[in-house]
């Protein structure tokens, strides 16, 4: 079975459903609360919030789970897949 994050938003509701990743994963934290907080503040803002947010998810995903077999196999784990695919605007990121 095929995991695929579609975005940032998809994985973090990842995170909210499976805590113990979310308790292992560096950052994981810092994306919830950017992704809670796109939409708070002045909507001149927003699309720098976006940006970060998916800075934070690019960065999260190229330079920490693609460098960890363990965190790997426990996002395999956690969301019942064999392979797991993060997208950002349509675009792969990181197939496991």
């Amino acid at each position: 079975m095929t995991k695929e994050f579609a975005d940032a938003g998809d994985f973090v509701d990842f995170l909210r459903d499976n805590e113990t990743i979310a308790s292992i994963l560096p950052f994981a934290e810092e994306l919830i609360s950017l992704h809670d907080n796109i939409n708070k503040g002045c909507n001149c803002k927003r699309g720098h919030r976006i940006a970060t947010r998916d800075h934070v998810y690019k960065t999260m995903i190229g330079n920490v789970i693609s460098a960890n077999k363990d965190i790997q196999g426990s996002i395999k784990k956690y969301g019942g897949a064999t392979t797991v695919i993060w997208k950002n605007n349509n675009e792969t990121i990181l197939e496991i």
